[in-house]
């Protein structure tokens, strides 16, 4: 028993080819010690059970710590087949990284060779395809992740990688990691080879990862979207692509730090499209959207190009009116109100009251709507210390007396 322990705990992994004739005979020893386990009868059932679960243990770890130096010494495919021939029920995380180590390794040494690195990858998706079965739940996602890293580093054609990951995470509910990696594989494809179609399926893989992901973290996922609805060539495919996979699904609050770009990209692509998102977030959100929905209406209404959107624009603002009547008209007084300011103070006080007046009209609407408890009064305190705090420099009467007030 000591001896399994010591060829378990300290298996050597240095650089050295002469450790292989070392490895194969331990191997043949530990067959041999598993199938003598087997045959003889004892008494002490446990202490047989005990040293055949650690002779397998140890036989598993020294074929993984032999596939390990074969990959050290660049025999990727040497690796791969001795990888193949481990035999376990539950995969280990280290096997699957050794695994795709390999693959890598070989596709480097073999890249002129289309077919070459075709095989291995139909090879890397058999093995995956088996190894699954003995994956527990939390081993599956780590597998996906490693096998995306490693679709996205051989860069294949479109149709291989698809299947290589949209099928397996059309398995998996509430996981956007994959679908994260799948997205950026055809992104990076459209930028660098500027092939279209493969934007529609970034689209999709973004849009289900935001789907999957917790909605604070949906940041850098929706100005991916963004980005990509904004190609005004394959607008109207783009934005069905969207709403096909889910896009109404996101919650409507992550939205509202994207109100300007969602509009800005709405522009660009002079379609309607995604006005259902606008609508969504004026029902729940209009002090969020009026100011910024009007100020994009006055840009475009004299243009004759933008007139569908003009009308669309106006709709949205109508249902505002129609369904916040009060909250609109007093919207609408401090946006006039604004206006007359700017003719009296300081630019940069104005420009900073100009960003803050829908942060400050959110805090009301939330108060008088019962969507939070907070403070009011120190929250828009915090609002203004945030956006003045490094103006205290500026010579001018307005800014002097904003800072001396919010510092009282």
């Amino acid at each position: 028993m000591n001896l399994l322990e010591e060829w378990y705990f300290h298996t050597p992994d240095v650089n050295l080819s002469f450790w292989k004739d070392i490895f194969d005979v331990r191997l043949c020893l530990l067959q041999r010690l598993c199938f003598c386990l087997s045959e003889i009868p004892s008494k002490d059932e446990a202490s047989i059970w005990k040293m055949k679960c650690m002779a397998k243990s140890t036989y598993i770890t020294t074929q993984m710590y032999l596939a390990k130096m074969y990959l050290l010494q660049g025999f990727s495919e040497e690796c791969l087949n001795q990888l193949n021939h481990i035999k376990t029920s539950i995969m280990d995380v280290q096997i699957l990284q050794l695994y795709m180590e390999s693959i890598l390794l070989a596709v480097k040494q073999h890249y002129k060779d289309k077919a070459k690195v075709k095989s291995l990858l139909d090879k890397a998706s058999h093995f995956l395809k088996l190894k699954r079965q003995n994956l527990t739940n939390n081993k599956e996602e780590i597998m996906f992740i490693i096998y995306g890293k490693m679709i996205s580093t051989l860069q294949i054609e479109n149709d291989v990688a698809k299947n290589a990951f949209l099928q397996p995470y059309h398995n998996i509910t509430g996981w956007s990691i994959g679908w994260i990696f799948c997205g950026k594989y055809f992104q990076n494809i459209y930028t660098t080879r500027n092939e279209k179609r493969a934007l529609a399926l970034a689209m999709e893989c973004f849009v289900k990862a935001c789907r999957y992901k917790n909605g604070s973290d949906n940041k850098e996922l929706l100005s991916r979207i963004l980005w990509i609805i904004s190609y005004e060539d394959s607008s109207l495919s783009l934005s069905n692509t969207f709403i096909s996979n889910g896009g109404e699904d996101i919650p409507i609050s992550c939205w509202l730090p994207w109100i300007p770009q969602l509009l800005t990209t709405i522009l660009r692509t002079s379609t309607c499209n995604l006005s259902f998102l606008l609508h969504a977030i004026g029902n729940k959100y209009p002090n969020s959207l009026f100011f910024l929905l009007h100020i994009f209406l006055k840009k475009i209404a004299s243009k004759p190009k933008k007139r569908k959107l003009v009308k669309c624009f106006k709709q949205i603002l109508s249902d505002l009116k129609i369904k916040y009547p009060g909250l609109c008209r007093s919207l609408k007084n401090i946006s006039n109100e604004f206006l007359i300011l700017s003719w009296n103070i300081h630019p940069d006080v104005h420009n900073i009251l100009k960003k803050i007046e829908s942060e400050i009209c959110d805090i009301l609407f939330q108060s008088v709507t019962k969507q939070t408890d907070v403070d009011i009064v120190s929250k828009i305190t915090d609002v203004f210390l945030k956006r003045f705090s490094n103006m205290e420099e500026i010579r001018d009467e307005n800014v002097e007396f904003i800072v001396k007030f919010i510092h009282r």
